[in-house]
């Protein structure tokens, strides 16, 4: 099972004292095959000087690698280009061979 949100949250609070539409989201991915109990990727420190324009968190990891390692590892999908023919990045390390 691979969930994903089409959209983050800003770390910063807006006027009202909720949050917008923000860059980083996450990932949440369940399985047998699954390299599981940890964040994969990276977070870095929750400070303001580590956000982008003083209220988003820094993208770090590409969807599509996630996406692409799920469809190969889980799929049989082997050929990256199928899913996302200009990609040409790389895994994460979320699935075992």
């Amino acid at each position: 099972v691979m969930t994903m949100t089409e959209f983050g949250r800003t770390v910063k609070q807006n006027g009202t004292g909720g949050t917008d539409h923000g860059r980083a989201s996450c990932n949440f991915i369940l399985g047998n095959n699954v390299i599981g109990g940890k964040v994969h990727g990276t977070i870095a420190p929750l400070a303001l000087e580590n956000l982008e324009d003083g209220r988003d968190l820094t993208v770090t990891t590409d969807f599509r690698g996630v996406f692409n390692e799920v469809a190969n590892g889980h799929l049989k999908i082997n050929n990256k280009k199928v899913l996302f023919p200009e990609f040409n990045g790389d895994s994460i390390g979320v699935m075992r061979s």
